[in-house]
């Protein structure tokens, strides 16, 4: 067995000691920052509601509601019969996007984050069927 005190005194084991402090010291002195808006900052920090009860009537998304499209945060500024107006947050000149409801709710399918309003968006009946064609079994007498 080695004596401790011999290898704390080679000047292989000191310069190799000497080199772990350096890095572990050049480690701890890095740090990295990211910058986010007040407006993101805002959107995270603010508690996810939680829907006690649906009205399937009631349109599932409203004006002022912050959706993810495309991994950036967006604002809906405007609901019409058939399209949803959108701002970027956190844009100094306001650049508006403008998309199909049916894009738009595709869009939102997209992200994970709007799983408050996808929970309730109607099923495409077409992808529906698609989906359950192999559970229905037809049913005869005989």
């Amino acid at each position: 067995m080695a004596d401790p005190e011999k290898l704390d005194n080679d000047p292989f084991i000191q310069q190799v000691m000497s080199d772990v402090e350096q890095i572990a010291a050049a480690e701890t002195e890095q740090t990295s920052e990211v910058s986010i808006s007040d407006e993101e900052y805002d959107a995270v920090r603010r508690p996810t509601p939680q829907r006690t009860s649906y009205d399937p009537a009631a349109p599932v998304y409203a004006v002022g509601d912050t959706v993810y499209i495309e991994d950036d945060a967006y604002q809906i500024t405007e609901l019409r019969d058939d399209t949803v107006q959108l701002l970027p947050t956190g844009m100094v000149y306001p650049i508006y996007r403008a998309e199909r409801k049916e894009q738009f709710e595709q869009l939102l399918r997209a992200d994970r984050r709007n799983a408050y309003y996808t929970e309730f968006l109607p099923i495409d009946p077409d992808k529906a069927e698609s989906r359950l064609a192999g559970c229905i079994v037809p049913w005869t007498d005989g």
